[in-house]
């Protein structure tokens, strides 16, 4: 079956690709130029149209004083987390360049205050379930915060046997992150594999 009739039996479904920002839809393969291009994604097409991905990414353009911290980094330029080169500086992905604050105030422009470090790793070195001490920052700051009655009822009304339905469909199988591939399927069987195994490494 060739990609146009493909094309023809999901067009009456739904739209090949749809922009998160301004969305607009593709439903022919003309349509899905007007998409940025991603590998990795259905039709190897991304969900931001050409135009908008461009408008996003003048938000990541750096300013003058980020431009002068770089410069003044010692060459060659090293990741302040992993100790490996940072070879892509001017790119937007795990490997490319970003600046770092020592004392986590992003408004201390303080040459000694910034370091260089992989995007990749600086996105691990914020996360909570990377670090505990970001984990126990954000609990911090939400203790104490309740949500009102009118939002709990929302919340409560939002959960619908429907959409229960649909989440456990979408979360089935191979398609669940915990997915453990077929000698899964018996659940007591792997459990108790789970358990030997667990036992195993605790000796």
């Amino acid at each position: 079956m060739s990609f146009t009739e493909k094309i023809g039996i999901v067009q009456t479904v739904k739209p090949l690709r749809k922009c998160r920002e301004c969305s607009l839809e593709a439903w022919t393969e003309e349509d899905l130029k007007l998409f940025k291009k991603q590998k990795n994604l259905p039709y190897g097409r991304a969900t931001w149209c050409n135009k908008c991905h461009s408008k996003n990414q003048e938000k990541y353009k750096r300013t003058k004083i980020e431009n002068e911290i770089i410069n003044n980094f010692p060459k060659p330029v090293i990741c302040h987390f992993c100790g490996k080169e940072v070879k892509k500086l001017d790119e937007l992905n795990g490997e490319s360049l970003v600046i770092h604050s020592l004392d986590d105030n992003h408004d201390n422009w303080a040459s000694e205050n910034k370091t260089p470090a992989h995007r990749r790793c600086h996105t691990k070195f914020h996360s909570p379930s990377k670090n505990p001490e970001v984990a126990k920052k954000i609990s911090i700051a939400l203790t104490g915060i309740t949500r009102s009655s009118e939002t709990r009822a929302k919340m409560s009304a939002a959960k619908t046997p429907e959409l229960k339905q649909k989440l456990s469909v979408m979360m089935s199988g191979s398609k669940n992150p915990m997915w453990k591939g077929n000698e899964a399927s018996d659940k007591a069987k792997y459990l108790r594999e789970w358990r030997q195994k667990k036992r195993e490494k605790n000796e």
